[in-house]
């Protein structure tokens, strides 16, 4: 029984996997969804967003503590860095795996999904203070350094590029 987490950039996937997760895996496994503990404040002010990112990390990793106890290993999917685990906890058992998929797969993810309507390009200014653009370029980035991150405590990569959600999840 472990912590498994399954991470990557935004619009690569993580959400719509949930289903699937939840659909194959047994009763041995509790999955969440790491935004789960997503407030309206987090999501509106970025600079609340590490230290959101720090304490939620925590609490998945209590919770993952607590289930072990019970036979039972836990699954978060969500943005999540190995070092915070490793700083938050060096004892707990975990496994990573990334999701990741071509930086045009992400482009036209986000494009077609996040940033499809003038008021969800607004909502993303005033939260991150940024154009569809840059985060589209802050996200390749990102991915660059979970792969290194990823790599670094042995974790999966699956590649998504030409997966479905369900493909993918299997995979997992």
């Amino acid at each position: 029984m472990k912590l498994f987490l399954i991470t990557g950039s935004s619009g690569i996937g993580k959400s719509t996997i949930l289903p699937f997760l939840k659909k194959h895996l047994s009763g041995e496994f509790e999955i969440h969804d790491f935004d789960e503990k997503l407030t309206e404040e987090v999501t509106m002010n970025g600079r609340l967003l590490n230290d959101w990112r720090m304490e939620t990390t925590k609490y998945w990793i209590d919770l993952a503590e607590e289930n072990l106890k019970s036979s039972k290993s836990t699954v978060v999917v969500g943005l999540i860095y190995p070092s915070e685990v490793k700083q938050l906890n060096p004892k707990i058992l975990y496994d990573f795996c990334l999701l990741d998929t071509s930086d045009e797969k992400i482009q036209e993810r986000l494009m077609g999904k996040r940033f499809s309507s003038p008021e969800k390009i607004a909502g993303l200014k005033e939260a991150t203070s940024q154009t569809p653009e840059e985060f589209i370029q802050e996200n390749k980035h990102l991915m660059e350094r979970l792969r290194d991150k990823v790599r670094a405590v042995n974790g999966k990569i699956i590649y998504t590029t030409e997966d479905t959600p369900e493909q993918t999840a299997n995979k997992i």
